[in-house]
């Protein structure tokens, strides 16, 4: 557990603008330092790129700003720009009759115009999007709301927090839910729904904050460039043991992807080992972090592990094993870190996931989510708090299935059950803008996953 000293030191780093590299987000880092040319955020008159449709909206929206903001809120789900067009008094002769927002994805450039309707679109790549909120949009997505809700974001917020990590999915039936999985609340209301994101820490050209899943989508890309050095690369069939004892051991964890994200996130593990059999004490989907020289000096070959370094993790969301652990827990409406890391800041009333309670397995698992959000160098909580009458009074926390009493070994010692650091947390919000209802898909345990 990080001791209260180093949180404040960490604070202070942060409060001085000195990038220290710590918990699960070295790679994130690093990421920043490669490739680091930024996109053009502008917004043109023209159309210069061609891509494959994302998601389109006939009448929705009404500005090429709402529009930007849908793209900015959906990036982390893979759109890369967007296209809007409004009609004039002769529009309806080719065809356009309402204003017209296109998602884009897998996007390139080219050297024409690709506007659908020459003259009448512009577009631009989702960073385009300032952060901050669009009030006059909330009337026109959500038509049928109580127009008292849908005045501004933040009486919707105020009123209902759930509504910015509710998607475009949220109630529909399974053979309905086709449709990308877009939080049109979070886009278009990411002041309220604490989704911004310091541009110059993020390295992107906005001119001001960005959306945090824009930042984060760009960090994905970035980390994917990162280099695997020799001592910062997953071992695979080796094991790290060292006879003294362990630091800590998580079970039913997913893969050794997950456990090197469980190791960087705490400041002492500097190894881990993640047995895909069973071996010795330890069982089948263990990881077990070691903080000690003697472990990674330790090593030796065996088929039931993969070890490597803290360093051997990857910036990255660990969205599967975040939505299986919401399943389990009976929140299956949570799918993905970025509504979890929402929905938690909400539960804890803070603004970045260093302020929870305790932040290292969700910065650990949700490191993109967490790192986006992260304040710059003038900046700690940039959102308000909730009022009193809204702000959730108790979360109860959940830990990964079949993990029970976690084990913990110190050199001289023997062995004793501590209570397992939370890997997710629940928040009591009430109903949200969309009725919800559990998915009609069939939900697997976690542990049937694993042990099938």
């Amino acid at each position: 557990m990080r001791a209260g000293h180093d949180v404040l030191l960490s604070l202070k780093l942060w409060s001085l603008g000195i990038l220290a590299v710590r918990g699960g987000f070295n790679t994130c880092e690093a990421s920043l330092q490669l490739d680091s040319q930024t996109q053009d955020c502008s917004i043109s008159e023209t159309v210069p790129f061609s891509g494959s449709m994302f998601q389109q909206m006939a009448g929705k929206v009404n500005s090429t700003e709402a529009c930007a903001a849908l793209c900015a809120g959906a990036a982390l789900q893979g759109c890369e720009a967007f296209i809007f067009c409004k009609p004039d008094e002769t529009s309806h002769e080719v065809g356009l009759s309402v204003d017209f927002c296109m998602l884009l994805h897998a996007v390139r450039e080219v050297p024409d115009d690709r506007s659908p309707f020459p003259g009448r679109c512009s577009s631009g790549r989702a960073c385009a999007s300032d952060c901050r909120d669009l009030d006059s949009q909330l009337s026109r997505i959500f038509p049928d709301a109580d127009a008292s809700l849908t005045s501004s974001c933040s009486e919707l917020i105020g009123h209902q927090p759930g509504n910015c990590w509710s998607s475009w999915n949220d109630g529909k039936r399974e053979e309905e839910a086709t449709d990308p999985d877009i939080r049109l609340v979070q886009a278009l209301c990411p002041e309220s729904c604490r989704s911004c994101s310091s541009a110059a820490i993020r390295g992107l050209s906005v001119g001001g904050r960005s959306h945090a899943t824009v930042a984060a989508a760009e960090l994905a890309r970035r980390t994917e460039l990162v280099p695997a050095t020799p001592q910062c690369t997953v071992e695979q069939g080796v094991v790290y043991e060292d006879v003294a004892g362990y630091l800590f051991k998580w079970r039913a964890v997913l893969n050794a992807d997950i456990c090197a994200s469980l190791c960087s996130s705490s400041t002492d593990c500097l190894a881990f080992t993640f047995y895909a059999a069973d071996h010795a004490e330890f069982s089948k989907f263990d990881c077990v972090l070691h903080n000690s020289t003697a472990a990674t000096s330790g090593r030796r070959s065996n088929s039931c592990c993969i070890s490597g370094q803290a360093c051997a993790a990857r910036c990255r969301n660990q969205n599967l094993y975040v939505s299986l652990l919401m399943q389990t827990s009976g929140l299956s409406y949570i799918t993905n870190c970025e509504e979890y890391v929402v929905s938690l800041l909400f539960a804890q009333n803070v603004s970045a996931c260093q302020h929870l309670s305790d932040p290292e397995p969700t910065e650990g698992l949700c490191s993109l989510s967490c790192y986006a959000r992260m304040p710059g160098n003038s900046t700690d909580d940039t959102y308000p708090t909730l009022p009193p009458s809204t702000t959730p009074t108790s979360t109860s926390t959940l830990r990964p299935p079949g993990v029970g009493q976690a084990t913990t070994t110190t050199p001289g010692s023997t062995t004793t059950s501590v209570t397992p650091r939370p890997g997710v947390a629940q928040t009591s919000v009430g109903y949200t803008l969309w009725p919800r209802r559990p998915s009609c898909a069939l939900v697997i345990s976690l542990v049937f996953l694993m042990t099938g």
